[in-house]
């Protein structure tokens, strides 16, 4: 499907990065990250990583919002181990038993 292409999720990404670094008071509080993957194979890739590193908005925190599962529990680890130190002290994550409990439908 084209809309989970990852050229469209990068796309996206940049405008959603574009509009909130023209609101100012998104440049004074900075922006809170939300992630929840829907399988244990997904990862902050390279693109995504870079673009979030670049871009001109401060970023205050990021939610990882996971199954409970030996698979997501690793993919949390690696993830945590991928990121910069800045930006491993500002991460929670958060398990539970699917994705209704952690509020998405």
């Amino acid at each position: 499907h084209h809309l989970t292409h990852p050229t469209t999720k990068m796309k996206v990404l940049t405008y959603i990065v574009q509009v909130l670094s023209e609101d100012k008071e998104t440049q004074r509080q900075g922006c809170v990250v939300l992630f929840w993957p829907v399988d244990s194979t997904c990862t902050l890739g390279s693109e995504l990583s870079h673009v979030l590193q670049v871009a001109p908005i401060r970023f205050s925190s990021f939610h990882f919002m996971l199954n409970d599962t030996p698979e997501f529990r690793k993919l949390a680890a690696w993830q945590l181990q991928a990121m910069p130190l800045e930006w491993r002290v500002r991460t929670r994550l958060h398990f539970g038993k699917d994705k209704t409990q952690h509020g998405m439908s």
